[in-house]
């Protein structure tokens, strides 16, 4: 079956519309979710007195890209403008092929204090 011309003009507007949507789609080497993990029965960390972030890197980019991947952890005192009362850094070298991501963890040790909520703390990451 031959399409007619208006199915065919259709057709054609379909397709150049899905390759510029895949053109418009930018590169990018980044911090795509920081995750806070503190619950028992989890082998790499002792619970409750280490708090674990879990970092997801993505590299969205045609190279292998490098960098420093710096995960701040920060216990608050949970107000709604929540003041900073302790923060910690990692830093740890990262290096990814084209087109893959990573998840990494974290670990924080002796930084949980038992009299606050695990709420209180905050993370967030970025590359360097």
């Amino acid at each position: 079956m031959v399409p007619t011309r208006r199915q065919f003009v259709g057709l054609a507007g379909a397709v150049a519309a899905g390759a510029a949507g895949c053109l418009d789609q930018k590169a990018e080497f980044l911090v795509t979710d920081t995750r806070i993990i503190h619950q028992k029965g989890q082998g790499y960390y002792d619970y409750p007195e280490d708090i674990s972030v879990r970092v997801e890197v993505d590299n969205t980019t045609p190279d292998r890209q490098e960098g420093t991947v710096v995960v701040t952890l920060e216990r608050t005192d949970g107000s709604a403008d929540p003041e900073v009362l302790n923060s910690w850094t990692k830093r740890q070298h990262i290096s990814l092929s084209r087109g893959t991501n990573q998840r990494e963890p974290f670990v924080f040790e002796d930084v949980f204090d038992s009299g606050n909520d695990i709420d209180n703390y905050q993370s967030r990451a970025r590359i360097e």
